[in-house]
């Protein structure tokens, strides 16, 4: 089941397990997600995709200190903004490439 289909909390505590699992094994893990946040909070390196055809746009090296989970939440610190910022700027003109190329194929 897809994380996004989960309630909020199963979700954050699902996100929370894996961030130990990764952190006890140390083992690499490519995760795909459409939610900005949880890329950022789960990622060390967020690859932006364009929107067609579907290549990497650009790869976001996140820094937040190795704890990321309990009472070091990063969530709302200014570097997590930052971070969530930059992906949200990629990932909007990627929507709005899009859009352009959808309007123009219904025009034709």
């Amino acid at each position: 089941m897809p994380p996004g289909a989960l309630d909020a909390q199963t979700r954050e505590s699902l996100q929370d397990e894996l961030l130990r699992v990764w952190q006890r094994t140390g083992k690499t893990v490519v995760f795909i997600t459409h939610g900005i946040d949880e890329a950022v909070l789960l990622g060390r390196r967020v690859a932006v995709l364009t929107s067609r055809p579907g290549r990497v746009k650009e790869v976001v090296t996140v820094s937040l200190g190795a704890t990321r989970t309990g009472a070091d939440d990063p969530r709302s610190s200014p570097e997590f903004a930052s971070y969530r910022h930059r992906v949200w700027e990629l990932l909007h003109d990627e929507v709005d490439r899009a859009q352009r190329q959808e309007r123009e194929a219904a025009a034709v």
